[in-house]
């Protein structure tokens, strides 16, 4: 039953899917979509874990109340596929109440057949949360923040952004620490 189990957890790794991070998206329904349920913990232990595994990640704050948020959406998702190889990794946090989790962030990820990683923010987050990550947001969405491969962050991005500027924020953070991509 051991060797059961492992040959699974080593087939689902070799699928794209690492943790929280995925990079295939293979659900069949919006009911199929994992989104977790982020601690304010765990938002710095997932920037450690990129960090250890030399990886730049992509955190976005997003809602689906948010018009900017949903017209950058499909550009992160772009972004994810298309530097997944190169050791790129997107976060997206809803902030959207709980209540509407199955009713409308759900459908809302299925739609856009969103990879990378898929978290709720939890109730846990300290108010002045947004100038913990970044001192320069005052807590406006969407916001974007880009860490280098070392942990540290390297761009702070609100309001929609494009495909490029993504791509400027990616190529700062491998600048920043001579990684490259």
């Amino acid at each position: 039953m051991m060797v059961l189990l492992l040959l699974l957890a080593a087939t689902a790794c070799g699928r794209g899917q690492e943790g929280p991070f995925a990079e295939h998206f293979d659900a069949a329904s919006p009911a199929e979509i994992e989104v977790r349920t982020l601690a304010w913990e765990g938002y710095q232990a997932m920037v450690d874990r990129a960090a250890a595994s030399g990886q730049v990640l992509v955190v976005n704050f997003w809602a689906t109340w948010c018009v900017p948020c949903v017209e950058e959406f499909p550009e992160l998702m772009r972004l994810q596929r298309d530097y997944w190889d190169r050791g790129v990794r997107v976060a997206t946090i809803s902030m959207d109440e709980l209540d509407v989790l199955d009713e409308k962030v759900k459908p809302f990820l299925f739609q856009q057949e969103a990879v990378g990683a898929r978290y709720f923010m939890g109730t846990d987050w300290p108010q002045d949360f947004q100038s913990r990550i970044s001192e320069t947001w005052w807590g406006g969405i969407p916001q974007t923040v880009v860490y280098d491969t070392r942990g540290q962050p390297v761009a702070s991005l609100t309001g929609r952004q494009t495909y490029e500027q993504f791509q400027w924020a990616v190529e700062t953070a491998w600048a920043q620490d001579g990684a490259g991509g």
